[in-house]
């Protein structure tokens, strides 16, 4: 565990998101147990496409939380009308799971750059219109590389995910596609093959064997 008493648990837990068996959990507060006055819960809930609908108690001890091992997953969530993206902040904070004290909400622009948001990354997961798009992030759950490319025209800013760690954009004037890896270009993408600039052919062999892209070549 990561506290040692009542005090510590508030101060680590309170407002910030963390997974209970394999899924997102906004924990709002933690309460000592009813049933139990040794023992706190968690009150919060799940975070779904309803935001966080429905509120209980868990009970910290509970297995589903595997010891608050598992934090949510950090990098790129593809939604409808934006690609958003969720970094960790250098900054030294009590809190252990994630809320506005120690990540960081960004969007990624049609140039491919980061442009700031004011929405915090709890405000964001807890809301109707992102939860359900969170959950699948923290989850892992994106478009292959192929269905990404097909469905890039049919996004407002023509950008989309399929991991982590990648997404490809569309120049809107140029109409040239390129592929980036935490926030930097590392190619473009031709018709018929991926082109992968000379300094970032060490990721031939990721794209290929991972995420199943044919025909990679290096500039």
């Amino acid at each position: 565990m990561f506290w040692t008493d009542f005090e510590q648990a508030q101060q680590r837990l309170r407002g910030t998101i963390v997974m209970y068996d394999g899924s997102p959990f906004y924990i709002e507060n933690v309460r000592v147990s009813e049933d139990d006055p040794e023992e706190f819960v968690a009150h919060g809930g799940m975070v779904n496409d309803r935001g966080v609908y429905e509120r209980h108690d868990v009970n910290l001890e509970d297995e589903g939380w595997n010891d608050f091992r598992n934090l949510p997953a950090l990098g790129y969530v593809n939604t409808p009308t934006h690609l958003y993206h969720i970094a960790r902040l250098p900054a030294r904070t009590v809190k252990h799971g994630h809320g506005g004290e120690n990540t960081r909400l960004s969007y990624v622009q049609p140039n491919g750059a980061l442009g700031r948001t004011d929405t915090s990354v709890t405000n964001f997961a807890t809301s109707v219109k992102n939860g359900k798009w969170y959950k699948l992030a923290c989850q892992k759950v994106f478009p292959s590389f192929k269905d990404a490319l097909d469905n890039l025209d049919l996004h407002p800013q023509m950008t989309i995910a399929f991991s982590p760690r990648h997404y490809i954009v569309r120049d809107k004037s140029s109409g040239v596609t390129s592929m980036f890896r935490d926030q930097r270009q590392i190619g473009i993408i031709l018709e018929d093959a991926v082109l992968l600039t000379r300094k970032n052919a060490c990721y031939r062999e990721e794209l290929a064997d991972k995420y199943e892209i044919p025909n990679i070549m290096e500039a």
